[in-house]
C-alpha cells in the first residue's frame, strides 16, 4: 500500500514537472544554444572584467551594490537584488562589442528570470516582495537593443522578442496617449505619470518609425518635450497625463537630466544651456550627483561615476568630443588602477568597499564607446 502511494505522488509530481516543460515550451522564443558567428569580438575591457568576477549572481542576473543596508527605501534594490536596467546597459555594451555570446546569455537571462507572461520585463527580481511591475525606460532600451541584435547577427530570435515587449509596451504602458511609467500586472493598472528621463527617443523613434508606436502618441511627446525645452539650465522631473501638470523638484538628479538631454538631442530640440552647464561644472574639476534646481549649487558632496558615464554618451553624441574627453578623464579616477588590488577594473568607493553596478555599467558603456569613437586608444 505504502509503495503504491509513493508510486502515485512520484507520478503526480513528474506530470506536473512535464505540464511546465509543456507551459514554458510555448513561451520560449530564444534557443539555448549559441547562434554562430564568424566575427570575433571586441577586446574586453577592464570593467568588464570587473563586472563578470564580482557582481554576477549565479542565475546569471546582476548584483546591484556589495553591501546591503537598512538605510535604503523599501524599494530600492541592493546586495543580490537585481534590475532589468543593469542587463538591458549590460546587453548594450554586448552589441557595442559585437560579442554575441555574453548578448546571448543575457537575452537567456532576460527571458527566464525577467520576462513575464504579458510581454513586458520585471524591473526587480531576487526581491522580498516581486511584483508584475516593469519600468518603461528599461523595456525601450532591452526592446531596441534585441532589434539591433537582430539587425547585427541577423539572428531572427532576437527580431521575436524585441516585438513582443514592444507590442506589450504599447498595450499597457500607454494612457492618454502618452507614455506612462509602469504597468502593474497585479493591479491591471497603469501609472499615469510619466518620468521625463523615461522618454528615450531613440528607441521611441525607431519604434514609430516601423509603425509601432501610434502616431499621435508620437506627436504628444514631442509636443511635450518642445513645451520642457528649458529657458533655464535644468529640465522638469516628469509629467501626469491625467492632470496636465508638469513638476519641478527643487533637486535635481544628473542622471535623470543626462538621459533627457540625450532624448531631446535626438529629437533635435533645444538642449545647449545643460551642455554649456556641463562644460563649466568640469572645468572647475568636478560634476556632482545632485544639483539644487534654484540656485544652481551641488545638493550633495559625492561625484559619481554613473553620472560620468552617461555625460560621456551624451556628449559624444552631441559632438563635443573635448568635453566628451575631460569628462572621461575624471571618470577614470574612480576606477581601481592597481592589478594587484582584488577589485581591479571596478569602480569602487574605496571608503565603504562598496560599489553600485550602475557605477560600472555606464562607464564601461561610456568607454566602449569613447573607444569606438577613436578618442582613446584601446590599451
Amino acid at each position: 500500500m505504502k509503495i503504491h502511494v509513493i508510486l502515485l505522488i512520484v507520478l503526480f509530481v513528474i506530470s506536473l514537472v512535464f505540464l511546465s516543460l509543456i507551459n514554458r515550451s510555448s513561451d520560449v522564443i530564444l534557443g539555448r544554444q549559441l547562434p554562430e558567428v564568424k566575427t570575433a569580438p571586441k577586446q574586453e575591457l577592464l570593467a568588464e572584467r570587473f563586472i563578470k568576477k564580482h557582481m554576477i549572481n549565479d542565475d546569471g542576473t546582476f548584483k546591484t551594490s556589495f553591501i546591503n543596508t537598512n538605510e535604503m527605501p523599501y524599494w530600492a534594490a541592493q546586495g543580490d537584488e537585481t534590475l532589468s536596467e543593469s542587463l538591458g546597459l549590460w546587453m548594450e555594451y554586448a552589441l557595442l562589442k559585437k560579442d554575441i555570446e555574453l548578448f546571448h546569455r543575457a537575452a537567456l537571462t532576460l527571458e527566464d528570470e525577467f520576462l513575464m507572461k504579458n510581454g513586458l520585463i520585471r524591473w526587480k527580481v531576487h526581491s522580498k516582495e516581486e511584483k508584475e511591475v516593469n519600468a518603461l525606460i528599461d523595456d525601450l532600451r532591452i526592446a531596441h537593443t534585441l532589434y539591433k541584435g537582430w539587425k547585427l547577427w541577423n539572428e531572427e530570435s532576437y527580431l521575436l522578442l524585441s516585438e513582443k515587449i514592444s507590442g506589450a509596451i504599447v498595450t499597457h504602458n500607454i494612457e492618454n496617449h502618452l507614455f506612462v511609467d509602469f504597468y502593474d500586472g497585479n493591479l491591471n493598472q497603469s501609472s499615469t505619470n510619466i518620468t521625463l528621463s523615461y522618454l528615450q527617443m531613440d528607441p521611441i523613434g525607431h519604434l514609430y518609425d516601423r509603425g509601432v508606436v501610434p502616431s499621435e502618441t508620437y506627436e504628444r511627446i514631442l509636443n511635450l518635450l518642445n513645451v520642457i525645452s528649458p529657458s533655464s539650465i535644468f529640465f522638469p522631473t516628469s509629467y501626469d497625463s491625467a492632470t496636465k501638470s508638469i513638476t519641478f523638484h527643487e533637486i535635481v538628479h544628473m542622471i535623470d537630466q543626462a538621459y533627457l538631454a540625450r532624448s531631446l538631442k535626438y529629437a533635435g530640440i533645444d538642449h545647449k544651456l545643460f551642455l554649456s552647464f556641463i562644460q563649466s561644472e568640469i572645468d572647475k574639476g568636478k560634476v556632482y550627483g545632485k544639483y539644487k534646481r534654484s540656485s544652481l549649487k551641488p545638493a550633495v558632496h559625492y561625484e559619481s561615476p554613473a553620472v560620468y558615464g552617461l555625460l560621456v554618451l551624451y556628449t559624444i553624441e552631441a559632438g563635443e568630443s573635448q568635453l566628451a574627453k575631460q569628462l572621461y578623464e575624471r571618470m577614470k579616477q574612480f576606477q581601481i588602477a592597481e592589478e594587484d588590488h582584488m577589485y581591479y577594473g571596478g569602480y569602487i568607493d574605496q571608503y565603504t568597499m562598496n560599489t553600485h553596478i550602475f557605477d560600472n555599467l555606464l562607464p564601461l558603456l561610456a568607454e566602449r564607446r569613447m573607444i569606438d569613437a577613436t578618442l582613446i586608444d584601446c590599451k
